[in-house]
């Protein structure tokens, strides 16, 4: 016959049997409760549905917290003429010399090997400019890019690259 073993300062016995025995009655309760039973089947069919249909709202697989790694980011973001670069919501107003068509952007930036972006947030930057046209005086010159942050294996800083989509005149906060 075994001897019972002394709880540790946590009160667990230290052996796998009574955790599994614990984990086991921890189950055996959840499904008794009807409540949790329901919970339980609601969440295995939001998972369910959400494989099925992927990114139809309101289900949703979250493919930003996916495995898929990238070496890269970027952002589309105004130049100044002095080269400080300005997040476009800063400017109130926009006259751009053409149309910025994120669609011609491969061909401009044919230059730069692949890099990460963010689609619905580039629409959102594009549609601000385009609701904010207009030239008004008060204007500066800007060049829109996209900057491209290239990270290394290792550590150390990320590398920047810019590259040109658009040239306009923007008025400042």
């Amino acid at each position: 016959m075994r001897a019972p073993s002394r709880p540790d300062s946590d009160g667990d016995h230290g052996d796998s049997e009574g955790q599994k025995s614990r984990a086991g009655a921890w189950l055996r309760g959840l499904l008794r409760d009807p409540a949790a039973v329901v919970a339980l089947l609601v969440l295995g069919g939001y998972f369910t549905a959400a494989r099925l249909v992927e990114n139809l709202y309101p289900f949703s697989t979250f493919p930003m917290y996916s495995s898929e790694h990238t070496d890269s980011a970027s952002r589309i973001l105004a130049l100044e003429a002095d080269g400080s670069a300005r997040e476009v919501a800063e400017y109130t107003a926009w006259s751009c010399e053409e149309p910025v068509d994120l669609a011609r952007e491969p061909e401009r930036c044919a230059s730069l090997p692949r890099y990460s972006t963010i689609p619905y947030i580039d629409r959102e930057i594009v549609d601000a400019i385009r609701q904010r046209g207009g030239a008004r005086a008060g204007g500066a010159p800007v060049t829109l890019v996209r900057r491209v942050f290239r990270f290394p294996k290792g550590p150390g800083p990320a590398q920047i690259e810019d590259c040109a989509i658009g040239r306009c005149t923007a008025v400042r906060r």
